[in-house]
């Protein structure tokens, strides 16, 4: 139920089928007793007093706080007046809470996926400003040495798309030496399989490599646009020891083609592992992050949440957990900051095992 709670459901449910199910008319005892404007809503033909009662209540829910105080409150109190417990629930529900603090994915410590995603004030805030309709920078570039994180950002854009309507697409170079068998042909084609349209339907190539990459980066354009959605194109690795040159004229005539026309209203780029100088639009049209590696404190703060939640399921049972015990052992030789960011989820992710971590 939205408004009552699921134990004071079963016992509202419990208590009004026991005092209705003596009465002769059971279906007019509950129809007078909702709000005239309700009446008409319960079922005609329905002969059980159970029955009944739940199509009343289910009625009472559905109309929410239309009216202050809800309709549940005028039912219940007309129905079972002068009983101290019912009195007790008209008292809580006959004021509409206030709504809660809505929840900002972006702000997430701990991903859908179980994966820690901790720091990087810089890049959240990036990526947060890319979901309004022409933000001053549609593009984000992401730089920093190995393990530090770079691609991660990508774990978090997936996360987000289950509490926002984006459509990520990411692009990665995974081995070293890939890049030299990723074209403009092959880039353009994983991003349309993606954004799942047909990659056959690629345009023809042309003897102008530069007229060619401008066409297939308005093709990929063209393809989200057609997709209905709000697509955030992530290319990750195409870095300058990988990128092949006409690999780079492609995701330069892109860049331009994202920050132009209906495009900039929903489209976004994000560049991870990429020198952002190669870009032909404007410098502040850019927001760049440098992953330096984490900081201890957003570990610790981390750590420190997840023993307090442990020992509150613990508190009983004898002994608590020592946050600052647990934390020295975490990040033991990871440094500060600390640069090994995938053996520090690993570590992490061991300890939630361990503590049996659900949310």
């Amino acid at each position: 139920m939205g408004i009552l709670t699921a134990e004071e459901d079963e016992f509202i449910r419990a208590r009004l089928t026991a005092t209705v199910s003596g009465l002769g008319c059971v279906r007019a005892t509950l129809a007078i007793a909702l709000p005239p404007r309700l009446q008409c809503k319960l079922a005609d033909g329905v002969i059980l007093p159970a029955d009944l009662v739940t199509y009343a209540l289910r009625i009472c829910d559905e109309d929410g706080y239309a009216t202050e105080p809800p309709a549940f409150y005028d039912f219940l109190r007309n129905v079972l007046p002068n009983e101290p417990r019912v009195q007790t629930i008209l008292d809580r529900i006959r004021i509409r809470p206030p709504p809660q603090a809505v929840h900002d994915p972006f702000d997430a410590t701990l991903l859908d996926n179980k994966l820690p995603f901790l720091g990087r004030p810089a890049v959240r805030a990036h990526l947060r400003a890319l979901l309004q309709s022409l933000p001053t920078q549609p593009i984000v570039v992401i730089n920093g040495g190995p393990k530090t994180g770079k691609t991660f950002t990508t774990e978090l854009i997936g996360h987000v798309r289950r509490y926002r309507e984006v459509l990520p697409c990411h692009v990665e170079l995974q081995e070293k030496g890939e890049g030299a068998a990723v074209g403009p042909r092959e880039l353009a084609s994983d991003i349309i399989t993606q954004l799942g349209a047909d990659p056959d339907d690629i345009p023809q190539q042309s003897t102008n490599a530069i007229a060619w990459a401008r066409d297939l980066a308005n093709w990929i354009v063209w393809t989200a646009e057609r997709s209905g959605e709000k697509c955030w194109i992530a290319l990750d690795g195409f870095n300058k020891s990988e990128l092949r040159d006409d690999t780079r004229v492609l995701i330069v005539k892109l860049a331009t083609a994202m920050t132009k026309g209906r495009a900039l209203e929903k489209h976004r780029l994000i560049l991870i592992d990429f020198d952002h100088t190669h870009l032909l639009v404007q410098p502040g049209m850019i927001a760049q992050e440098t992953a330096n590696g984490l900081e201890r404190r957003f570990v610790s703060a981390f750590v420190n949440q997840l023993i307090q939640q442990a020992n509150k399921e613990l508190a009983g049972a004898g002994g608590a957990l020592d946050a600052k015990q647990i934390d020295d052992r975490i990040t033991q030789g990871l440094g500060e900051p600390i640069q090994d960011l995938p053996e520090l989820a690993k570590r992490l992710q061991t300890l939630m095992a361990t503590l049996k971590v659900t949310q």
